[in-house]
């Protein structure tokens, strides 16, 4: 098990690796006390305190399991297709594949959406099945467990399938509009309204399920609240992703880079870094280079700054340095919006540019392509690509 900055590496499994959000814990902890404290103590045959926790944390582990197949069997088929997901992120709403590009047409985007909800009413037979036997051999907390195991993955099943981004039945509805209309973008837009509909229903539904019954509704209401903000902000951001995108297309990381970048090396004392970079330049972050001379970070202001003046002389560069994996540095040719996806999923606000060859040629921040992006969007049909 491996830490990473805001996520544990869990495991590998069909060349994906996946990885554990710590928000996901808080949803674990509301798991657990939704089954344990609730669920189970007002079942037909009431389980004690002790055998009703336990079968919380049961009930929570089996539903992680089940999650991490649903998106596991997203990133195969996407894998299949020729559009890789290497990563997937599970965290406290779910979990997320992550693609290194889009697919470029509907029927692509259609089946990989499919195979989430698909392998989830897998799961529904499978533990419900299995909630058949141990009814039958008698075994009473196995039957209570597999049973609201096998219902959580219908429910999972068909939440996904609602038609409204972020949600695999967004992406199903997009791929549908797509393939009717020729038009991604409208595509899109209906997909995102669908989400955001969806989620201010959900957040109604919480409200009044509160408001109508407050002894026992609260704890429902509550989860149907946030699960409507997420929804809804999730949809949102989609269609600003895809409208990016859009606006941004045609732009290269060549046209709105910085190319006089300074650089520093990885053994480099940080006091030296201080004094020398940014205490006599503006720029607040600098590529790091190893000992051969290749791109292998970048080191921002706040790595510094949060080192005690008094070890500054003897931690390195590379001590604090934000790592870049080679498959992340970007080529000066890529597109700017491949640029601003890197810099997000590595959680940078700079990212170092880099020639076929992978040496230095210049640097590119957030706010040049954001600066690119506000004014394309606002010059509009004046604007020729």
């Amino acid at each position: 098990m491996r830490m990473f900055r805001g996520e544990i590496r869990l495991f590998r499994a069909f060349g994906v690796s996946v990885y554990l959000d710590y928000s996901w814990f808080i949803f674990f902890f509301l798991v657990v006390w939704t089954f344990g404290r609730f669920y189970f103590r007002i079942q037909d045959v009431a389980f004690s305190a002790a055998v009703a926790w336990v079968l919380g944390v049961a009930a929570a582990i089996l539903l992680f399991g089940s999650v991490t197949f649903h998106e596991l069997s997203h990133a195969m088929v996407s894998n299949r297709l020729g559009f890789p997901i290497r990563r997937i992120t599970l965290f406290i709403f779910g979990g997320v594949a992550h693609m290194h590009s889009e697919p470029d047409d509907p029927k692509t985007e259609f089946e990989v959406a499919a195979a989430g909800p698909i392998a989830s009413i897998i799961l529904w037979v499978f533990f419900r099945e299995i909630a058949r036997v141990a009814d039958v051999v008698g075994w009473v907390s196995g039957e209570s467990l597999f049973a609201v195991v096998a219902q959580l993955n219908l429910v999972l099943a068909l939440f996904n399938l609602v038609p409204g981004f972020p949600l695999d039945g967004g992406r199903l509805l997009r791929a549908t509009v797509w393939w009717k209309t020729r038009n991604l973008k409208k595509a899109t837009s209906w997909a995102a309204k669908g989400g955001e509909l969806f989620g201010y229903i959900l957040m109604f539904g919480g409200i009044a399920t509160i408001f109508l019954d407050p002894a026992r509704g609260w704890l429902t209401g509550v989860w149907y609240i946030l699960i409507g903000i997420f929804v809804r902000n999730a949809a949102e951001q989609s269609y600003q992703h895809v409208m990016i995108e859009e606006i941004l297309e045609g732009i290269r990381v060549s046209e709105i880079m910085g190319s006089n970048a300074l650089v520093v090396h990885e053994g480099e004392p940080l006091a030296r870094l201080v004094q020398d970079k940014f205490m006599l330049h503006k720029f607040t972050a600098y590529p790091v280079l190893s000992h051969d001379g290749k791109v292998i970070g970048i080191v921002e202001l706040d790595d510094v700054s949060g080192v005690p003046r008094p070890e500054r002389e003897r931690t390195r560069v590379g001590d604090v340095m934000k790592r870049i994996p080679t498959a992340r540095l970007t080529l000066s040719t890529a597109r700017a919006s491949t640029a601003l996806k890197h810099m997000i999923s590595l959680g940078l606000d700079h990212l170092p540019v880099v020639d076929e060859s992978g040496n230095m040629v210049g640097i590119v921040t957030r706010s040049d392509i954001m600066n690119m992006f506000q004014i394309r969007s606002d010059l509009g049909d004046e604007v020729v690509v």
